[in-house]
């Protein structure tokens, strides 16, 4: 591999929207009621891996959900 883009939130692509429009849509569609800056305050605590283990839903599926809807893929690193 000759080159590697590494893209931190905000520096090439600013996804930072997409992903709490999705997460949001994730919640809403089961019947979960979040306000999207607390959403957004979990998420730049912890990571948006960590916050959906935390939702009430099984994990795999927000994981899922949230891949669909965004179009990108979650590493579990944690």
């Amino acid at each position: 591999m000759k080159n590697l883009i590494w893209d931190l939130d905000g520096t090439l692509i600013d996804s930072y929207d997409v992903i709490l429009d999705s997460l949001e849509a994730i919640l809403a569609s089961r019947g979960v009621n979040a306000e999207r800056a607390e959403i957004e305050r979990q998420i730049k605590a912890t990571s948006t891996v960590q916050f959906l283990k935390s939702l009430p839903i099984y994990y795999a599926e927000a994981k899922a959900e949230f891949s669909r809807k965004t179009n990108l893929k979650i590493k579990d690193f944690c």
